[in-house]
């Protein structure tokens, strides 16, 4: 979770897999569950961008489109 400064907040998610990471359906709803639960549980009235940090991305389709904001590659972490 990255609280910023502007009154969003990055809700990460970090996936670990050998391609690009895939959303289907149930992965989508759970998703959206935890950021339920996450602004139920903080009482936040912050912007909430869902975040994905994967090593190799993740496949652009409807799930991904519809529901993530962000994506972190691992080269974005270790780029000099």
């Amino acid at each position: 979770m990255l609280d910023r400064q502007d009154h969003c907040i990055n809700l990460c998610e970090i996936k670990f897999c050998a391609k690009e990471f895939v959303i289907d359906k149930r992965y989508a709803g759970e998703l959206e569950n935890k950021v339920k639960v996450f602004r139920g549980q903080t009482k936040t009235r912050k912007k909430i961008f869902p975040t994905m940090i994967t090593p190799y991305g993740v496949q652009k389709n409807d799930y991904y489109t519809s529901f993530i904001q962000t994506e972190v590659l691992l080269s974005d972490l270790f780029s000099q």
